[in-house]
């Protein structure tokens, strides 16, 4: 049979009458498929077996199912669960036979007594040579083990140095990627407060300048409105006068006249001129002798 995994134990047995006697070594060995394993005891004078399957009845009347019995008994023997615990006792019996019985103690304070009955074996020697090379095949396998897990650590440990090492790359390049944006916001930030500042000027300066205008075009205005009614004043002024010379020059006309100075008046006079003018040069030939 070949052997897929073995367990060893020291176990301080007491014979039929109470009394303590040598240590038991105890090796749990089985093979593929896991429907039988054997408990082997032996204080290296003699050896007791027993070999466990699935329709193996269990001592103290449990009423286990067969596969259920199976696994209580691989996790017993086997020490297959940590976070239980197991105690382990043996005792001689008259008829040779020794009894194997093992307490399991669950995480709800619940236990549970099992045993088992081992069978002194005949060929002490070759069983006692087959514990032991149970033992140095387990050692073997337990070293294997152990380098592996060495060479796994020392792989785990490097690939952890070299993680952190990236980490700390990773810390520091994100620390100066902070520090350069944080330099170049600060910069960008100012610039843009100086032209917010160079802004909010101009529109100050550009209100000043409008309110001047306003100022020099409501002078203008006011201005403008004098030297209109002025220009007024001066027309109506103007007017009056026109109007007074006008009657002064009518009531000189009919002084001068006796009647209305108006066209037809004007004409008649201009006749009266035009025949007088006629009439002046005919005296003048009159007095030269023609």
């Amino acid at each position: 049979m070949a052997t897929a995994s073995c367990s060893c134990k020291e176990v301080a047995p007491v014979d039929c009458t109470g009394q303590p006697g040598r240590s038991l070594f105890l090796l749990v060995s089985g093979g593929a498929p896991w429907d039988t394993f054997v408990v082997t005891a032996t204080d290296a004078e003699g050896c007791w077996q027993h070999v466990v399957g699935k329709h193996d009845r269990p001592a103290g009347g449990h009423s286990f199912k067969p596969d259920e019995w199976m696994r209580h008994a691989k996790e017993a023997l086997y020490d297959l669960v940590p976070c239980r615990q197991f105690t382990y006792e043996t005792e001689f019996k008259n008829d040779g036979t020794l009894k194997l019985e093992w307490t399991a103690t669950y995480d709800d304070s619940c236990t549970i007594v099992c045993a088992c009955t081992l069978k002194a074996v005949s060929d002490t020697g070759a069983a006692i040579g087959s514990v032991l090379s149970h033992l140095c095949s387990s050692y073997r396998d337990l070293k294997g083990s152990l380098e592996k897990m060495a060479i796994t650590s020392a792989h785990a440990k490097k690939q952890l140095s070299e993680a952190q090492a990236q980490c700390h790359a990773a810390v520091g390049f994100a620390q100066a990627r902070e520090a350069d944006l944080f330099t170049k916001f600060t910069l960008l930030l100012n610039t843009k407060k100086e032209r917010m500042r160079e802004l909010t000027q101009q529109v100050a300066d550009a209100h000043a300048q409008v309110e001047q205008l306003q100022g020099q075009l409501q002078a203008a205005q006011a201005n403008n409105d004098d030297s209109q009614r002025a220009t007024t004043d001066e027309d109506e002024g103007m007017d009056s006068q026109g109007i007074c010379e006008q009657e002064e020059d009518g009531d000189a006309d009919e002084a001068d006249g006796g009647g209305y100075a108006g066209p037809s008046g004007t004409a008649a006079g201009a006749s009266s001129s035009g025949a007088a003018a006629a009439a002046a040069p005919t005296d003048d030939l009159a007095d030269l002798g023609y």
